[in-house]
């Protein structure tokens, strides 16, 4: 392989590398974020708790 197109391969692959190492860290930091905060977690809370009590339809009754 030519070194400039090994140079590109291998900024390709730092390239993904980062954006996947910082996609993961702004992830996590959502999600500790929204752990930390008691009003988008009662929020969600009351949001899934007014889906539960709906009857299933009858097609997925047994």
């Amino acid at each position: 392989i030519l070194p400039p197109i090994r140079i590109g391969i291998t900024l390709y692959m730092v390239a993904h590398l980062w954006l996947g190492g910082l996609g993961m860290f702004l992830f996590v930091q959502t999600l500790s974020s929204i752990k930390m905060h008691p009003i988008k977690e009662a929020a969600r809370q009351r949001f899934f708790s007014s889906l539960i009590p709906h009857p299933c339809p009858p097609f997925s009754r047994p």
